[in-house]
């Protein structure tokens, strides 16, 4: 295994695509080396592992392994200790210089959508997390560092997919990393879908949209998924390849879904989502 460093995965020197509209939406090409990238892919949890600890995390009961950094269950702990790979991945991804360089290089989308208040707090943390642990560390600590991140393991089978949300509202940031099986073909899709709205929608939709945005409501019943559809406009869609990073900035706007996917049962729509939170 080669020696990753959390040097090798910045955003800020790996992005290949941006794309500002109602929000950031960006992706990078072959984001890590090639080689590490078919270890990862290799050791990728297969079904069982993840349905172990299935988690119904929207509407069409996509299968998942969730896991915070600060608090690995055991089976994600085994499954570390198995497969070092991963393990180092995870923990480069936790790491502050990758965190804070994913803020730094966002940070004037995520403060038009969380305010001065929010910039504020991330400023003082960098400033005083570098210094000697005291009492005043302590307490800056406990006031301003309240950012965190989570990884969840995602394996979709036919016919699932994720109705238009626009994410929970503590989240910043929201990364994709696919892994598409082996003779993966462009016509089963797996792509994520960004959408804006068109620019003849009424203010009362405007504001109606804005709304539910705003409270991470999703899209589920038929009636209202055709007037989300009359509403918006597809603005972008990621392509779901191998070593492809997707990911966007979340605001009331970030709307965004996975059609329901179309391929044998042997396949599997595969990725480890990584979110930044507040």
């Amino acid at each position: 295994m080669m020696d990753l460093k959390v040097e090798d995965i910045l955003l800020s020197k790996n992005l290949t695509k941006v794309i500002n509209d109602d929000f950031c939406i960006f992706e990078a090409d072959n984001f890590l080396p090639l080689d590490f990238y078919l270890a990862l892919e290799k050791s990728f949890p297969d079904l069982l592992e993840i349905q172990q600890e299935t988690e119904k995390v929207d509407a069409y009961n996509r299968q998942s392994l969730r896991f915070n950094i600060s608090n690995l269950n055991k089976i994600s702990n085994d499954f570390f200790i198995k497969n070092p790979e991963w393990s180092l991945f995870i923990s480069l991804l936790a790491d502050k210089k990758f965190v804070y360089d994913a803020l730094d290089l966002f940070d004037k989308k995520i403060s038009e959508h969380k305010g001065v208040k929010y910039s504020f707090r991330k400023r003082k943390y960098i400033k005083y997390v570098k210094k000697k642990y005291n009492l005043l560390n302590k307490l800056v600590n406990k006031l301003f560092n309240n950012i965190s991140i989570n990884f969840m393991f995602s394996a979709a089978g036919p016919s699932e997919g994720l109705y238009p949300h626009t994410d929970s509202t503590n989240k910043l940031i929201t990364l994709l990393l696919y892994f598409p099986e082996k003779n993966w073909r462009k016509e089963y899709h797996g792509e994520t879908s960004f959408y804006k709205l068109k620019n003849n929608v009424s203010q009362n939709k405007i504001k109606k949209w804005g709304l539910l945005g705003k409270k991470n409501t999703h899209i589920t019943d038929p009636k209202s998924v055709l007037e989300f559809r009359e509403n918006y406009t597809e603005l972008y869609k990621s392509k779901y390849m191998p070593n492809m990073l997707a990911g966007f900035v979340k605001n009331n706007k970030s709307w965004h879904a996975i059609d329901p996917l179309v391929f044998p049962k042997n396949k599997l729509r595969r990725a480890l989502l990584i979110n930044i939170f507040k």
